[in-house]
């Protein structure tokens, strides 16, 4: 229990900026609880949102819930994978040596393609943030409740597993500290999560079936390109999963 604690602690600090008084010690154990925590932690920004919608969708004009959404999604994370999308936008522009690429990763510059694949992320993130507000609301609340928990939390589960499926290609940096905790077991256990929220509202498996097809593309790409995974390809792998999981919700409301 203390472990799983510490776990949920670490888990919480890394992937999003709430206030967690942890200052133990990130030992293997605790690493590796604090994977099994990715989903809970993407369930937890999953319900914040749909209580801001709760909350906000009969006060606020439409173009400002919208915004306020997207800002708290964002502000929850503290924007640390948009810098993965952004250097791997950068990096995965080059024409250049796998070397080459693999070090345009660790630059901390924006260039262009950076910069043009942020306005991307987060204005197709908005216009799909309104069709969800907008349309969804003539779906029964519990529906919209379900997808909005399972669209961050298969983000972070595909994380999990993309750490289990890809090798880090160097044996540095927070992706290989973190791969070598994502065991079989703990994406088992991880996926456990679901089960629940499936059973309850079976739109769950919208989200998380966009999230296996963009994990099984990406994962070879990965391979392909970079020669393995680091820490920015795998926050670049939750923003486009978040995307491609809001992409899905959206498309079913309208359905």
């Amino acid at each position: 229990m203390k472990s799983a604690l510490a776990g949920l602690s670490v888990a919480l600090q890394f992937m999003t900026r709430l206030p967690i008084p942890y200052r133990g010690e990130w030992s293997p154990r605790v690493l590796q609880a604090a994977l099994l925590a990715f989903v809970p932690v993407g369930l937890l920004i999953g319900a914040l949102l749909a209580a801001l919608q709760a909350a906000g969708t009969a006060y606020l004009p439409r173009l400002v819930m919208d915004m306020a959404m997207l800002s708290l999604w964002i502000g929850l994370t503290g924007g640390l994978h948009l810098d993965g999308w952004m250097d791997v936008a950068d990096a995965s522009a080059s024409q250049g040596t796998l070397e080459r690429r693999r070090s345009i990763l660790k630059d901390p510059h924006a260039g262009s393609f950076a910069v043009l694949a942020l306005f991307m992320l987060l204005g197709w993130k908005l216009v799909l943030i309104d069709v969800l507000l907008q349309i969804g609301q003539s779906r029964p609340i519990s529906e919209t409740i379900a997808l909005w928990l399972a669209i961050p939390a298969a983000a972070r589960f595909a994380a999990v597993v993309l750490m289990h499926k890809v090798p880090p290609f160097k044996q540095e940096g927070l992706g290989w500290l973190w791969s070598r905790q994502a065991t079989s077991r703990v994406m088992l256990l991880s996926s456990l999560w679901f089960l629940p929220l499936i059973i309850w509202q079976p739109v769950a498996l919208v989200p998380l079936a966009a999230a296996g097809l963009v994990l099984a593309c990406y994962a070879w790409w990965c391979k392909k390109r970079f020669g393995g995974m680091n820490g920015d390809l795998t926050g670049a792998l939750i923003e486009g999963t978040e995307l491609a999981a809001l992409s899905a919700a959206a498309i079913w409301v309208t359905g």
